[in-house]
């Protein structure tokens, strides 16, 4: 691919991933509010519907709102996203979640894992794709992927594995697309987040989003923020990938 190629942020810059982590932590522990460890992704899912009633909408101070946004999320995930290519075209894209180190620690418990193991075998992959991830299927994992200005519904992932590298669990797996998309004739633009910010999700830092396969046109991903869907009661803005393909 030419020198058009490669990730670049621009229009909207999104907060570092180590910074808004950081700020975040900062907040919680200023409010009272110390992280605890959740048992698994989904945890607390139904909890929150509950509390998130009309009633206590409308009985929250503004103070309340804050102290309420200051106690979340309490897992955080670095994700990198590849988009695959073939014959000129999309086909599917390969995602990557590092977990937070306190996250990480208790899921390598549940499998019964120390932070050297490293690989993971693959009993304890299937554990963790069992009583966890499995979890976000009716979340659609995460995943709002943009085809054409539509979201593209996710009712499955593949090849899922997980590892350990420097005492951080990798989930790694795979969105196949229904069929191939041309992304010079088409737009492309991906989010990973989880609606309830419980989970906060963001880009890592360095590579974002790659490219593989070919032929590939040359190709960037423009990471920002989704200013057209925040969550959280409109106080958090999710970042959003769009990939921009041009003709050689």
């Amino acid at each position: 691919m030419g020198a058009w190629d490669g990730s670049s942020n621009s229009g909207g810059l999104p907060e570092p991933a180590e910074e808004r982590r950081r700020r975040c932590t900062m907040a919680r522990e200023a409010d009272g509010d110390r992280p605890r460890r959740a048992t698994h992704v989904g945890e607390g899912r139904g909890v929150r519907l509950r509390c998130l009633t009309a009633s206590l909408l409308l009985l929250c101070s503004l103070l309340g709102m804050v102290r309420i946004a200051a106690a979340h999320p309490h897992v955080w995930i670095d994700t990198v996203a590849t988009f695959v290519f073939a014959r000129g075209k999309v086909v599917s894209v390969r995602l990557a979640w590092t977990f937070d180190e306190d996250f990480s620690d208790t899921l390598l418990h549940a499998v019964q894992a120390t932070k050297r193991q490293g690989r993971l075998d693959e009993r304890q992959i299937k554990h963790l794709y069992d009583h966890d991830f499995i979890n976000l299927k009716t979340e659609q994992y995460f995943i709002h992927l943009y085809v054409g200005g539509k979201r593209l519904p996710i009712r499955e992932v593949s090849d899922f594995t997980a590892t350990s590298r420097d005492g951080r669990v990798v989930y790694q797996f795979t969105v196949r697309l229904p069929s191939p998309v041309d992304p010079v004739a088409t737009a492309l633009a991906l989010s990973v987040y989880d609606e309830s910010y419980f989970v906060e999700v963001a880009f890592s830092d360095a590579t974002p989003v790659r490219f593989e396969g070919g032929p590939t046109p040359p190709c960037r991903a423009a990471v920002t923020e989704d200013r057209q869907h925040p969550i959280y009661f409109g106080m958090v803005f999710p970042q959003q990938a769009r990939v921009e393909c041009r003709k050689e």
